[in-house]
């Protein structure tokens, strides 16, 4: 937003008024009325800079007691009691200074020299500095005061100090240049005046300057006759004088009018059409709030959108966790089982390797066991017979049996167990056979072991056993 000169927007509206200066020469005269001027000049002035702090561009109203809208007087007056109660504080204690400046040297009536009393003094100084900066602060935001209770209608409004203070914070540039117009334009009214008053002095008293030093050339005058002579120029020092004093509330009442105006186009600002209830927060700060709310939002979101980052990456590191551990359960779990595997396989070749030392010792256990059988004697091999003995039948020399009669089934010889206990062989009187036909019958326990050491096992000595039975 481009910024506004204030001092010249706030001249060209009062000069493009019309008859201006007639309304501030009248606006001046009101002021040597006591409250009454002050009331009037006060709403009339203010009135005018709320009409720009709405937007309304118009020139000074034509009448001074037109009272438009109705609140002229009562206007004036909540701006007056703003004005006074702003500047009471610092004057008073700017008069409290300067009574202890001015107690810090006291007389001395006995040495007739002034004694000086530096603590309270130098005390009374720094209060009257105080009060200084204190006036002038109240000044600058006097006319921010003013503008509220203007624009409200209420004196309660320019006590708002914490409204004032953000009011002022939000373009403090804008209401210090106001200020220091103010200060400028003070200060240059001053110089000028002082300039004339000392020029309309020297006129007045310049015109009786030629009989006064006549009267003082005759002798000792009587203060009758310096009367006489003086009172002219007393009389036209003081008609100046009070022309003067009006065109220096003129001027007052010109840089009060500038100050307004320039209050009013820096209200605008805060857009008032907008403003609700006095207490309500203002446009601008409504704006400020909603950014603070989405500055915040945006924070909030970044920081959820960090939190789900936070998770992701936690979630994704427990993932691989629970991968790595899943990989390395199903490895562990591959290693047992080769581990069982072998020991299975183990097992079992320590089995085999058991058994095999079982039979190796059985060997010559079985030997021994044979060599203690009493009666046991070698197996023989039947012999050829010789001649004149009968020979073995031929198969076709059977007998057949005769038509009619039923053939004899053949005799089944169930071979014997094995055993390789000593029991089996028995005595030859318990058992009814011959030794020899039990050792042709069962295998001996040496044939057993050798079998079963050959990898024949149980199974294969008796088909070999079988096999040498005879047929």
């Amino acid at each position: 937003m481009q910024q506004i000169k204030y001092a010249a927007t706030a001249w060209n509206d009062i000069k493009h008024s019309p008859g201006w200066f007639g309304k501030l020469a009248l606006l001046a005269l009101l002021g040597f009325i006591p409250v009454f001027g002050q009331i009037v000049t006060y709403g009339y002035v203010y009135g005018w800079a709320r009409d720009i702090a709405w937007g309304v561009h118009a020139p000074m109203p034509a009448r001074l007691f037109g009272n438009e809208d109705g609140k002229l007087y009562s206007r004036g007056f909540f701006v007056l009691v703003v004005t006074v109660v702003f500047l009471f504080v610092p004057a008073f204690v700017g008069s409290i200074a300067m009574t202890m400046v001015g107690a810090g040297a006291a007389y001395d009536a006995h040495s007739g020299s002034v004694a000086l009393t530096p603590a309270l003094g130098i005390f009374g100084f720094l209060l009257a500095l105080v009060a200084t900066v204190g006036a002038l602060a109240a000044s600058m935001f006097v006319f921010i005061a003013s503008m509220r209770t203007s624009i409200y209608d209420r004196i309660s409004a320019g006590f708002q100090l914490k409204k004032l203070w953000a009011m002022f914070r939000y373009d403090a540039n804008g209401a210090l240049r106001i200020f220091g117009m103010s200060i400028l334009l003070g200060v240059i009214g001053s110089f000028a005046l002082s300039i004339i008053a000392g020029i309309l002095s020297t006129i007045a008293f310049g015109t009786s300057a030629p009989a006064m030093m006549g009267l003082m050339s005759q002798g000792n005058p009587s203060s009758y006759d310096v009367m006489r002579v003086l009172a002219p120029s007393f009389f036209v020092f003081s008609l100046l004088m009070f022309v003067l004093a009006f065109f220096a509330t003129m001027y007052s009442v010109f840089v009060f009018t500038m100050v307004a105006r320039a209050a009013g186009y820096w209200t605008q600002q805060f857009n008032v059409a907008q403003w609700r209830g006095q207490d309500d927060p203002m446009p601008f700060e409504a704006d400020q709030m909603y950014r603070q709310a989405q500055q915040a939002q945006y924070a909030a979101q970044v920081q959820y959108a960090q939190a789900q980052a936070d998770y992701a990456q936690a979630q994704g590191q427990q993932v691989n966790y629970q991968h790595q551990q899943a990989q390395r359960a199903y490895a562990q779990a591959e290693a047992a089982q080769q581990a069982q595997v072998q020991a299975q396989a183990a097992q079992q070749a320590q089995a085999q390797a058991q058994a095999a030392q079982q039979a190796q010792a059985a060997v010559p256990t079985a030997f021994a066991a044979e060599s203690l059988v009493p009666g046991a004697e070698e197996p023989t091999t039947p012999e050829a017979p010789v001649s004149g003995d009968a020979p073995y039948p031929a198969v076709g020399d059977a007998p057949q049996p005769a038509s009619g009669d039923v053939a004899p089934e053949p005799a089944v010889f169930e071979p014997l167990a094995p055993t390789a206990s000593p029991d089996a062989y028995g005595s030859e009187a318990d058992s009814g056979i011959s030794t020899s036909s039990s050792i042709d019958a069962a295998p001996s326990a040496s044939d057993a072991a050798f079998d079963f050491a050959d990898g024949r096992g149980a199974e294969g000595a008796t088909n070999a056993d079988s096999a040498n039975l005879p047929r």
